[in-house]
C-alpha cells in the first residue's frame, strides 16, 4: 500500500491511512458443458459404457472475496482529508459482508498555533444513496443519487444531482446477459424451460464405432441470440442526467456499440455516446453536441464465429487404467467442455470491444447544426498469436496502438449546406522501434488425462506393457512471443484555411526528436511553417552527459541526479532558427540549469541565460570537462539559489540578476513564506540570523524566541492573535547586527522596552483602530547580539531586518492568505466566507475596499432570527474575570437553497461575529479578579508584614487579631517579614507550618476557584 509520498527536494511529504474492508462479491454466474465421444475400449468400440452423455449443463460459478484496504486519511502539512463510512453494512452485497459505503469526505485544515486540526471541517462532501430498481427477486444495488457539498458553516454550498435509466436490473443470479456481461434480457421469460449461459452451438459426435458414425446435434440455448447484445435492456441503470448547482443540467443520450461486418451490422457490448444536451437553466435552449460514428474495428478476432477458436471450448483425451493385470489403457474418450465464457475476454487491454477509427462531433444535431469535427483515431486490432493453435486463444495486445488521435478537422457550415475546413491537426507516433521477446510467454494446455475406475486421475501409462508411468506427453507447451511498444508524439501539424479560398492554407509542422532512450524525453524539436521558416528547440538531460563507455556523467551532482532518477529535468536547452527570408540562421537564446547536491536530495543552484545581442553560429553546448560542468561565456546567471534549510530544503535565500540577496523566512510547518526580505542574508556563515518576523499565529517564531501564549483580538493588526508582552518577554539571541537594523511592531499600549547591546527608544508611525505602529533604530553592535523585547500589552506583526533592506511580510490562516504586509508596512487584509471564498478585501486601516457575494440560483431561503446570545470575552490573561456581551442575527440575514443550510450559516456568523465582539477590549474588559485573604495574628504583637511577589506586587501590615486582604489573582511568593527577634509558627493554608523569626510559602494559588487562604500566627 502506498504509505507517504515525499516531493523530490524532500519538502513536502503526504501521507496514508488505510482502513480494512472486507468484501465478498455477488457470484459471477456460469455453466459449463461436457460432451463425451470417440470411445475405445481396448481399442474397439466400446458401446457407449464410458463415454456417456446427458446434456446437462452444470454449474461453474466464480466466486471472490478481497480483504480491501481503502483510504482513511490523508495527512499533508496544512490539512488532511477523512474518508468516513457509513455506519450501516451495504445491504447490496451477499451475506457475510463486512463492507460499508463511503458516507463523507471531510476536509480539515490544521491550526498553526495550536498544532492540531479545527475540529470543524472546511469543506465536507456527503454521498447520497439509494438503489436501482430490479427485477423480481433480485437484489438492490446501491446508486448515488447525489453529492453535495457543505461549508464550514454546514450550510449546503453545492448539490450535484444524478438521474439514471429506470430500466430494472436484473437479478446477480440471472442468465440474461450477453457476451461482454451486459443485461440482454433473454432469459427473463419465467416459463422458459431451457435456461442456460452455453450458447446454441452445433457440435459433432464421433460414436466411436468401426463406421466412424458422426451425428450432430445442438447444445446450450434454444436461441442462437441468447447471448447477443440487446440495444435497449443494455441501458438498465446508465447514467442519463447531470444537475448542475447553477441551475443547468446535462443530458446525455447512447447507443450500443456496433461494427458492421461483410454488409450486416454487429452490435457488441457496451454503449457509445450519442448526443450530449447542455441546458444552462431550467427552459433554456440546450447546446447539442451529437456524435456519429463512421468506422469501427473489433478489438477482437471477428472472423468467423464468436465461437470458434477455443474461446468457449476445451478438449482432453481421457483414459481408464486397466484394473487387474496387464498395463495400459482399458478404455479411453475425447471430452470436450464448452463454457458459458470465453476463455479470453472480447474487451481489449484498453478496455474497449471496439476502436472507432472515425468520428464526427456535430455542434447541434445530425441536421441541425452550424459545424463539424471530424476525429481519425489510431486503430490496431489484436490479434490471434500463432500460439493459438494449441486449441487455447492467446492474443497479441495492441491496445496501445490504438485511440489515440491522428487528425482532427474542423468545419463550418455554410449556408448552402455543405461544409468547408476551417482548422485541421494531423498527429504521427511512436518514436522508438517496438521489441519483440520471442518464447518469454508459454501456454501449456492438457491434452489427455488418465483416471482409475473410480473417476481418479492417475499417471499416464505407457502402452505395450511399459511399466514406468510418463506424463510428459500430456501436456502441451507452446512458447509465444510478447511485443512491446511506444505511442509517443512525433510530430504534429496544424493547418488554417483561408476562408475566401479553402485550397490555401498555412501550416506549421511540429516534430519531435528522442535522442536518448535512456531517458525518453523530447531532445530536439523541430517546428517549420508554410514558407519554410525552421526553428529547433534541443534539450539536454542529466542522462545525455554519460561518457563514452562508461555508466556516469563524470559530474557528482549529475551523477546523483541519476541516481535518483530525474531523468526529466533540463540541464540545457537551447533555440536555433532558420528564416529563409532574411537568411537569418543561429542560436537565438539558451539556458543553463545548474544543480547542487546535499546529503538528502538535489537542489537548484542556478538558472542562467545567453546573453547575445542577435543570432550567433558559434555557440558552444555546457559539457563535463575533469569533472566539472564548462559552458558557453556569454552565459550571464539570471539567479542563484543561495541557501537551503537543513531538513526539508525550503529556500532561505536567493540572488536575481543585478540584485542583491533576498532572503525567506518560512512558517506555517514549512508550507508558507511568512516574510521575504529583499537585500538581506539570511544568516552569516556561522549561523547568525539577519532578519527575524513573526505575527504570532504559529509557534515557530521566525528566528524570534518566546514562551508566553499567544491571544486573540479582534482588530489584531494582522492574523487572529497577539503577543501580551505582560506574560512574558521575547527574545532573538546570536543575531548579527554588523548593520544597523530596523525593529518594528504594532502596540495597543505604548512603546515596548527594547534592548540591543543597549536601551533602544522606539517613535510611533502611526495609529489605527487603537494599535500604534513603533519602529526602534538599532545601531551596529556586531555579530552574537541577544535582541530582547519586554513591556506590558499586546503587540503584533513583530520584524527586524537590516536598515538597507526591505521586508514584505505574508499571514495565513485556515482559509488561506489573510494579511500582506509591504516594504512601507501597509496591510492589506483579506477575509473568507464559510467556503473559503474571498469576501472582503481591506487596506491598512481596515476599510472595505472590495467585497464580493456569491449566489446560486436556488439559494431563495432566508435564515430564522436568532435571539441574543452571550459570549463572554476568551483573550483575557490569568487573574481577571472576563466580561460578557450579547449578540444577534437579524432573520433573512442569509440565504441559502434551504431553510436548514441558510440557519446553519446564521449560526456559523454568530458564533464566529459573537465572539469577535466578546473579545474586543472596547466592547468587553478584563477587569483584575480579586481574592480574599483571611490573616489570625494570635501573638498580640501586630507588627508583621505580607509580601506578595509574582502577579502582581501587595504588601499588607497585619494587625493584631482576625483582618483581610484583597490580593490579585494569580501566582506568588508570600514573604512574612516581622520586627523583633522572637520566634513564631506561621501556618497558611495547604502548607506546612514554618517556626521562626519569618516565612516564606513559594507558588502559593490565589484563586477564587481555589480553597480559600488563611494565615494564621502563633
Amino acid at each position: 500500500m502506498l504509505e507517504s509520498m515525499v516531493s523530490q527536494n524532500k519538502h513536502d511529504t503526504i501521507r496514508f491511512t488505510y482502513q480494512l474492508q472486507g468484501i465478498r462479491l455477488p457470484e459471477q454466474t456460469g455453466q459449463s458443458l461436457q460432451v463425451e465421444d470417440n470411445e475405445t475400449v481396448d481399442n474397439t468400440y466400446g458401446g457407449g459404457t464410458y463415454a456417456t452423455n446427458n446434456w446437462t449443463a452444470f454449474a461453474s460459478n466464480v466466486s471472490s472475496s478481497v480483504n480491501e484496504q481503502d483510504p482513511k486519511e490523508i495527512f499533508f502539512k496544512n490539512g488532511k482529508v477523512v474518508f468516513k463510512l457509513s455506519p450501516s453494512l451495504r445491504t447490496d452485497l451477499p451475506s457475510g459482508n463486512s463492507s460499508y459505503a463511503l458516507d463523507t469526505i471531510l476536509v480539515y485544515a490544521y491550526d498553526f498555533a495550536r498544532k492540531n486540526y479545527e475540529s470543524r471541517a472546511q469543506k465536507t462532501i456527503i454521498f447520497k444513496r439509494s438503489s436501482f430498481p430490479v427485477m423480481s427477486g433480485g437484489t438492490a444495488r446501491m446508486r448515488l443519487d447525489s453529492v453535495q457539498i457543505l461549508d464550514k458553516a454546514q450550510s449546503l454550498l453545492q448539490t450535484y444531482r444524478f438521474t439514471y435509466d429506470s430500466t430494472p436490473l436484473p437479478a446477480y443470479f440471472s442468465y440474461s446477459k450477453d457476451f461482454w456481461g451486459y443485461y440482454n434480457g433473454k432469459m427473463d421469460d419465467p416459463n422458459m424451460t431451457n435456461r442456460t449461459l452455453i450458447p446454441r452451438t452445433k457440435v459433432d459426435v464421433n460414436m466411436g464405432d468401426a463406421m466412424g458414425t458422426i451425428y450432430s446435434r445442438y447444445i446450450g440455448a434454444d436461441d442462437s441470440t441468447s447471448r447477443n447484445p440487446d440495444t435497449l435492456k443494455m441501458q438498465a441503470g446508465i447514467l442519463k442526467r447531470i444537475d448542475y448547482p447553477t441551475g443547468g443540467y446535462t443530458v446525455f443520450n447512447f447507443e450500443t456499440n456496433r461494427y458492421f461486418y461483410n454488409g450486416v451490422t454487429r452490435f457488441v457490448g457496451g454503449l457509445r455516446i450519442k448526443s450530449i444536451q447542455s441546458f444552462y437553466g431550467i427552459g433554456a435552449i440546450p447546446v447539442v453536441r451529437s456524435f456519429q460514428y463512421n468506422s469501427a474495428s473489433p478489438n477482437f478476432p471477428s472472423g468467423g464465429s464468436f465461437l470458434g477458436y477455443g474461446f468457449f471450448q476445451s478438449s482432453v483425451r481421457v483414459g481408464r487404467l486397466r484394473q487387474s493385470g496387464g498395463t495400459g489403457l482399458i478404455a479411453a474418450k475425447t471430452v470436450r467442455t464448452f463454457s458459458s465464457e470465453a476463455a479470453n475476454a472480447f474487451t481489449g487491454a484498453d478496455g474497449n470491444p471496439l476502436a472507432y477509427t472515425n468520428v464526427t462531433e456535430y455542434q447541434g444535431d445530425l441536421i441541425n447544426n452550424i459545424g463539424k469535427s471530424v476525429y481519425i483515431y489510431q486503430s490496431n486490432s489484436d490479434l490471434l498469436s500463432s500460439a493459438t493453435y494449441s486449441g487455447t486463444p492467446v492474443i497479441d495486445d495492441y491496445s496501445h496502438k490504438r485511440g489515440h488521435l491522428l487528425s482532427k478537422t474542423d468545419y463550418v457550415k455554410l449556408p448552402n449546406n455543405t461544409y468547408q475546413p476551417v482548422k485541421s491537426e494531423s498527429y504521427d507516433y511512436v518514436a522508438f522501434a517496438d521489441s519483440t521477446y520471442d518464447n518469454v510467454g508459454v501456454l501449456i494446455r492438457q491434452v489427455r488425462q488418465c483416471e482409475d475406475g473410480n473417476g481418479v486421475p492417475q499417471l499416464y501409462l505407457l502402452p505395450n506393457g511399459a511399466s514406468a508411468g510418463d506424463d510428459r506427453n500430456s501436456y502441451q507447451p507452446v512458447g509465444y512471443a510478447i511485443k512491446t511498444g511506444d505511442s509517443y508524439p512525433v510530430s504534429t501539424t496544424t493547418k488554417f484555411y483561408d476562408q475566401n479560398d479553402p485550397s490555401k492554407f498555412t501550416s506549421t509542422t511540429v516534430e519531435y526528436k528522442y535522442d536518448n532512450f535512456m531517458h525518453q524525453q523530447v531532445s530536439r524539436t523541430r517546428t517549420t511553417d508554410s514558407k519554410g521558416n525552421l526553428k529547433i528547440a534541443v534539450n539536454k538531460y542529466p542522462a545525455d552527459y554519460i561518457q563514452i563507455n562508461t555508466a556516469t556523467t563524470g559530474n557528482s551532482t549529475l551523477d546523483a541526479m541519476l541516481a535518483a532518477n530525474m531523468q526529466a529535468e533540463p540541464i540545457e536547452k537551447w533555440d536555433s532558427v532558420k528564416n529563409v527570408t532574411t537568411s537569418l540562421n543561429g542560436v537565438v537564446s539558451a539556458q543553463l540549469d545548474l544543480y547542487q547536491s546535499n546529503s538528502q536530495t538535489v537542489l537548484p543552484a542556478s538558472i542562467k541565460k545567453l546573453n547575445i545581442p542577435s543570432p550567433i553560429t558559434n555557440f558552444s553546448p555546457a559539457t563535463v570537462v575533469s569533472g566539472n560542468i564548462t559552458s558557453d561565456s556569454r552565459y550571464v546567471q539570471m539567479i542563484a539559489f543561495d541557501n537551503y534549510a537543513i531538513g526539508d530544503n525550503a529556500l532561505l535565500q536567493y540572488t536575481s540578476r543585478n540584485a542583491g540577496p533576498t532572503s525567506v523566512i518560512w512558517d506555517y510547518n514549512g508550507e508558507y513564506p511568512s516574510a521575504q526580505i529583499k537585500n538581506a542574508i539570511y544568516s552569516t556563515l556561522t549561523g547568525n540570523k539577519a532578519s527575524a518576523y513573526t505575527s504570532f499565529e504559529t509557534n515557530n517564531g521566525g528566528n524570534w524566541t518566546y514562551t508566553a501564549k499567544p491571544v486573540t483580538a479582534r482588530y489584531a493588526p494582522t492574523g487572529k492573535l497577539v503577543f501580551p508582552l505582560s506574560q512574558g518577554n521575547i527574545s532573538a539571541n546570536g543575531f548579527d547586527l554588523s548593520k544597523p537594523h530596523i525593529l518594528s511592531y504594532w502596540s495597543d499600549n505604548g512603546a515596548a522596552n527594547v534592548y540591543a547591546s543597549s536601551a533602544v527608544p522606539g517613535k510611533a508611525l502611526r495609529t489605527v483602530n487603537g494599535w500604534t505602529l513603533y519602529r526602534h533604530d538599532l545601531p551596529a553592535a556586531g555579530a552574537g547580539i541577544n535582541i530582547s523585547i519586554s513591556g506590558s500589552g499586546n503587540i503584533d506583526e513583530l520584524k527586524t531586518y537590516p536598515a538597507d533592506a526591505q521586508m514584505n511580510t505574508y499571514t495565513f490562516d485556515a482559509d488561506g492568505l489573510s494579511a500582506i504586509t509591504d516594504e512601507k508596512d501597509q496591510i492589506s487584509k483579506f477575509e473568507y466566507d464559510p467556503s473559503q471564498r474571498l469576501q472582503f478585501a481591506r487596506d491598512w486601516q481596515n476599510n472595505i475596499i472590495k467585497a464580493y457575494d456569491y449566489h446560486n440560483y436556488d439559494m431563495t431561503f432566508g435564515n430564522d432570527a436568532i435571539a441574543s446570545t452571550t459570549f463572554t470575552r476568551d483573550n483575557c490573561p490569568a487573574g481577571t474575570s472576563p466580561q460578557s456581551t450579547t449578540y444577534a442575527i437579524a432573520a433573512n440575514s442569509f440565504y441559502s437553497s434551504s431553510k436548514a443550510s441558510a440557519n446553519a450559516l446564521a449560526q456559523y456568523y454568530l458564533q464566529q461575529e459573537g465572539q469577535k465582539r466578546a473579545n474586543d477590549p472596547a466592547v468587553c474588559g478584563c477587569p483584575i479578579q480579586y481574592v480574599t485573604i483571611s490573616f489570625k495574628d494570635q501573638t498580640g504583637l501586630g507588627t508583621y508584614q505580607a509580601v506578595f511577589s509574582g502577579a502582581s506586587n501587595v504588601t499588607y501590615n497585619i494587625p493584631s487579631g482576625n483582618s483581610t486582604k484583597q490580593v490579585p489573582a494569580g501566582t506568588y511568593t508570600l514573604q512574612i517579614n516581622a520586627v523583633g527577634t522572637q520566634s513564631k509558627n506561621f501556618s497558611l493554608t495547604g502548607y506546612s507550618t514554618v517556626t521562626g523569626r519569618t516565612a516564606t510559602f513559594n507558588n502559593v494559588n490565589v484563586s477564587a476557584a481555589g480553597p480559600a487562604l488563611t494565615l494564621t500566627i502563633y
